[in-house]
C-alpha cells in the first residue's frame, strides 16, 4: 500500500515540477502584454499633436482594433490562468492526500496489545473474559492511532472491573460463566467508530444519581429532571466513581475523565449506550486523519470561530426556537430537540460578555456532545472550509478558556479559533445566570471608545479585542507597527494600544513615532506587553505611554482594564 502512494507521490512531484516552465511562459506573456499596454499609452499621448482630422481618425480606429486585440488576449490570458489555478488546486488537493495516507497504519498496531491488556485485569479481578477484535484492518492516522491505546485500556479495565458480573452471579442470572469484551472498528466517511462492549450488568443509573448527589455534583431536584443520557455523563466528571473502597482497578474514578480529555484532543466524541442486566457499549468516533477537517465558520461578537461539521447536527433559527427554564444551569434556558432538554450556550456571552444585541440573524448549532446535544446561539454563520488544524499559540494556550481546542488559518489568511462541546459545556456549568429570552430581544448599547490595537500575534490580538470590546469599545486591529503608522493616519482614534516586542518596529521606538507626529502627540497610549520589568515600564512611560499593563494580568481582568481606561481619560 505504502509502495503505491510513494509512487502517486512521486508522480505528483514530478508534475509539479513541469508547471515552473509554464509559470516562466506566463511571466512572459504578462511582460509582453504590459510592453504593449505602455505602447500603447504613448500613441494616446501622441494624438495630441495631430490635432483635429482624418489622421487623428486613422490613428483611433487603429488604436481601437489594438485595444480590442488585447481585450481578447486578456481574456484568454484569464481563462488560462483559471484553468491552471484549478489544475494546481486538484494537484495540491491529491499531493496532500498522498501525504496523509502515508501517515496511516492499520488498527492492528494498537489491537494487538488488547488480549494480553484483558488477560491481566481479567487475572487481578478474578473473573472470566473472552475478548473478540475485529475491524483491526481499518487504518487511521499513526499518531492518532497510538493515542487512543490509553482511553481503549481504561474502557477495558472499566468493562472487567464494573461491567463484567462475577462467575457465580453470571451463573444466577442465567448467563454464561465467562463474559465477553467486544472491541470493534468501522468506518463512517472519514470517521472511524471504535466500540467497546461487554456483556455484564450494564450502569447502574440509580447508583449513579446518589453518588453525583452525595458529592453535591447535582442537587436531588436535578437529578429526578434529568434524562438517562444527562446522568450517564456525568461519570466523566473528574473523582467520580460509585465504588467505595478504591483498588487497583477501580474507585479512583479518573479513568473515564482520561478517556474524555483524550478524545477531545482528538476531536472525536465519546457515546454510551447502556442496559440493565444485558451490558454497556462505548463508541469512540475520532477522524480518520486529525491534521485536515471540514470546518463551519460562524460569528460572535464581530470575531469568527469554527466548529468540525462533523459535530453539528443542525442549524435553526433563534427567533423561532421557545426557549424553557429548569433548575440548576438549566435556569439559564434551555430547547427541546429531538425529544431532549438541550441546554441553550450564548457565545457571545461566553466568549465577550456581551448579551443585549441585535439578534434578528443569529442561528442556533445543534452541535452533538457525549450522548445528547448543546443548542451554542451565533450571530451569523459564514461558509464552511476545509482547513489545517494546528495547536493554539503558546500565549494563547496560557489564557486558555475551555471549548477551544485549537486554531486553523482560513482562505482569506486570517486565523480561525475552534470550538468543542466538551469545553463548552463545561462553560455552562459555571456560567453566571443569563436570561437569553429577554436579552435575545434587547437593544444594543452604544460604543463609548473607538480603540486601535497592534500586536504581532493574530492569537494575542484576538484576545485583546474581545476583551475590548467586552468594556464597550470599538476596536480595530492592526499586524505590526507599519500597519498602525499607515491606519493612524487615516481615521482618528480614542485610544491606541500596542505590546513592545514586535519584529519590525519595537513597542517603544513606536511610541515615539506616534508621538512625534502632532496629531497624536495627546492621543491616550496603552502598553499591553509580555515584558513587564520596571526598566520596561520607565522607557515605556518615557518615550509618551500613557499607561502600561502586563498580559498575563489579562485573564479575567476587564474590571482591572476598565479602571485604567477610567484613568487614563478622567
Amino acid at each position: 500500500m505504502d509502495r503505491t502512494r510513494l509512487l502517486r507521490l512521486s508522480n505528483q512531484i514530478i508534475e509539479f515540477g513541469t508547471d515552473r516552465y509554464r509559470s516562466d511562459a506566463t511571466e512572459t506573456q504578462l511582460r509582453s502584454l504590459a510592453d504593449e499596454m505602455l505602447a500603447l499609452k504613448g500613441r494616446m499621448q501622441s494624438l495630441a499633436s495631430l490635432g483635429q482630422g482624418e489622421q487623428q481618425a486613422k490613428a483611433l480606429a487603429a488604436m481601437q482594433i489594438d485595444i480590442e486585440r488585447q481585450a481578447r488576449q486578456l481574456q484568454g490570458f484569464a481563462g488560462e490562468l483559471r484553468y491552471h489555478h484549478q489544475r494546481s488546486t486538484a494537484m495540491l488537493d491529491d499531493l496532500r492526500d498522498q501525504v496523509f495516507g502515508l501517515m496511516l497504519r492499520p488498527l492492528s498496531s494498537v489491537f494487538a496489545a488488547f488480549p494480553r491488556t484483558v488477560r491481566d485485569v481479567a487475572a487481578r479481578a478474578g473473573k472470566k473474559v473472552q475478548l473478540t477484535l475485529a475491524g483491526d484492518k481499518i487504518e487511521m492516522d499513526q499518531l492518532t492511532a497510538e493515542a487512543l491505546m490509553e482511553p481503549l485500556v481504561h474502557l477495558i479495565n472499566n468493562a472487567i472491573a464494573h461491567g463484567i458480573e462475577s462467575s457465580e452471579a453470571r451463573l444466577e442470572r442465567g448467563k454464561r460463566e465467562e463474559g465477553k469484551v467486544v472491541i470493534a472498528a468501522s468506518m463512517q466517511g472519514h470517521m472511524v467508530c471504535i466500540d467497546v462492549m461487554d456483556d455484564g450488568a450494564g450502569l447502574d443509573l440509580d447508583a449513579i444519581a446518589r453518588k453525583a448527589i452525595a458529592i453535591g455534583l447535582i442537587s436531588a431536584q436535578e437529578a429526578d429532571e434529568m434524562s438517562e443520557n444527562e446522568m450517564l455523563e456525568l461519570i466523566f466528571q473528574p473523582g467520580f466513581s460509585t465504588r467505595s473502597t478504591v483498588t487497583d482497578l477501580a474507585g479512583r474514578g479518573m479513568g473515564m475523565t482520561i478517556a474524555q480529555d483524550v478524545i477531545r484532543e482528538l476531536t472525536g466524541t465519546i457515546h454510551i449506550r447502556t442496559e440493565k442486566g444485558r451490558g454497556t457499549r462505548f463508541r469512540l468516533t475520532v477522524p480518520a486523519a486529525v491534521g485536515l477537517q471540514q470546518v463551519m465558520i460562524f460569528t460572535v461578537a464581530g470575531q469568527q470561530f469554527g466548529m468540525l461539521e462533523d459535530l453539528v447536527e443542525q442549524v435553526l433559527p433563534l427567533q423561532e426556537q421557545v426557549i424553557k427554564q429548569g433548575h440548576g444551569p438549566y435556569a439559564r434556558g434551555y430547547i427541546d430537540y429531538e425529544g431532549q432538554r438541550v441546554p441553550l450556550i450564548d457565545m457571545a456571552q461566553m466568549v465577550a460578555g456581551v448579551q443585549a444585541r441585535d439578534h434578528s440573524a443569529s442561528s442556533v448549532l445543534i452541535v452533538s456532545h457525549m450522548d445528547g446535544y448543546l443548542a451554542v446561539v451565533v450571530d451569523q454563520l459564514l461558509e464552511s472550509q476545509k482547513v489545517m488544524l494546528r495547536e493554539v499559540d503558546p500565549y494563547l494556550r496560557h489564557y486558555r478558556p475551555a471549548g477551544l481546542m485549537g486554531c486553523a488559518i482560513i482562505a482569506d489568511g486570517s486565523v480561525l479559533l475552534m470550538l468543542e462541546p466538551n469545553g463548552l459545556k463545561m462553560m455552562w456549568r459555571t456560567a453566571p445566570d443569563i436570561d437569553l429570552e429577554r436579552v435575545r430581544d434587547a437593544i444594543p448599547q452604544p460604543i463609548q471608545r473607538h480603540v486601535l490595537l497592534v500586536d504581532d500575534s493574530s492569537l494575542a490580538l484576538q484576545i485583546e479585542r474581545a476583551m475590548f470590546e467586552t468594556i464597550g469599545c470599538r476596536v480595530d486591529t492592526a499586524i505590526g507597527a507599519a500597519d498602525m503608522l499607515e491606519k493612524v493616519r487615516l481615521r482618528d482614534y480614542d485610544l491606541l494600544v500596542t505590546d513592545i516586542d514586535m519584529p519590525d518596529m519595537d513597542g517603544i521606538t513606536l511610541i515615539s513615532r506616534l508621538r512625534s507626529q502632532e496629531a497624536l502627540k495627546d492621543t491616550p497610549i496603552l502598553i499591553i506587553a509580555t515584558r513587564e520589568s520596571e526598566h520596561d515600564q520607565q522607557l515605556a512611560l518615557a518615550a509618551g505611554a500613557s499607561a502600561f499593563l502586563a498580559k498575563r494580568n489579562l485573564k479575567g481582568g476587564e474590571n482591572m482594564l476598565s479602571e485604567i481606561l477610567s484613568e487614563i481619560f478622567d
